[in-house]
């Protein structure tokens, strides 16, 4: 074998460790705790985390990151749009979202407009 196999080998092992669900359930209790012990540090706004301060502090790569937090940010995204569409479904204009929610007004445009188009 040349090392030039072995290298791939051994990165493509490395690939599937990162998502290995034990790794990816000790991340999330590390990320879990920093996000409590300090959330002005840590999240953007109550669904959103801040993907550099967490990658940095936990030495994340990208991919380690996106492994760990696709189901979470799956499921913050959904109670964001719902509490978008609540607020909208209480006659609330856009830009009066965005400013209760402390999100982009072409954020809340979006969720809006796709729930109209469904």
């Amino acid at each position: 074998m040349t090392a030039i196999s072995i290298t791939s080998m051994l990165s493509e092992k490395h690939a599937m460790n990162r998502a290995h669900p034990e790794a990816v359930n000790e991340r999330l209790r590390m990320i879990t705790f920093l996000v409590t012990s300090e959330p002005k540090k840590y999240l953007k706004n109550r669904w959103e985390l801040k993907r550099m301060a967490i990658m940095e502090t936990l030495n994340l790569t990208p991919a380690e990151y996106g492994y760990t937090t696709e189901a979470i940010n799956r499921e913050a995204k959904a109670k964001r749009d719902s509490e978008i569409l609540r607020l909208y479904g209480d006659g609330l204009s856009g830009r009066a979202i965005a400013k209760e929610l402390g999100l982009n007004q072409k954020t809340v445009s979006n969720v809006i407009r796709r729930h109209l188009d469904d």
